[in-house]
């Protein structure tokens, strides 16, 4: 499942803008190649969301792995 399904299903979960439909367009992202992961946009993404619309939305657990280097998001699957 790409990242823009899944936060389009979770904000569709969410009953308050069950009817509505919002698309934005990223045309930029400013980040450090070395440490990037798409799973981090998707957080990141979801964090602003539910901040500039005041929507109560799951927070996503993240650990960091030292022997992989890098983050772990558990990402929980939205049924519907």
């Amino acid at each position: 499942m790409t990242l823009t399904n899944l936060i389009k299903k979770q904000l569709l979960f969410n009953k308050k803008i069950s009817n509505v439909t919002v698309c934005y367009e990223v045309k930029e992202i400013d980040f450090n190649y070395i440490d990037f992961q798409e799973e981090g946009l998707y957080c990141a993404i979801q964090e602003w969301i539910s901040k500039y619309y005041g929507i109560a939305l799951t927070p996503i657990d993240v650990k960091y792995d030292r022997v992989k280097n890098k983050y772990i998001f558990n990402i929980p699957q939205i049924s519907g």
